[in-house]
C-alpha cells in the first residue's frame, strides 16, 4: 500500500486547526505529514497505524 505525503493546510494567522470526520470507517489511507496530529476516537474499535507501530483503539482513545 502506498503512503500519501501531504501538508495539512493551515492559514498563516492560525497555529491550530480542527477537523471533524464522520465516516463509516476510520480514515483508510496511510499518510504522513510534518504537522502534529491529535486524533480522538469518539466511537468504534479497530487498529491505528502510527509510524511503524500498530495500536488497537476503542471509543474514547486519544492519539498524538
Amino acid at each position: 500500500m502506498n503512503v500519501l505525503q501531504f501538508t495539512i493546510p493551515v492559514s498563516h494567522d492560525k497555529s491550530v486547526i480542527s477537523q471533524e470526520e464522520q465516516l463509516p470507517y476510520f480514515y483508510p489511507y496511510l499518510h504522513r505529514h510534518l504537522e502534529i496530529q491529535l486524533t480522538w476516537i469518539i466511537e468504534g474499535v479497530g487498529s491505528f497505524v502510527a509510524g511503524t507501530n500498530v495500536y488497537s483503539f476503542n471509543a474514547g482513545d486519544i492519539f498524538l
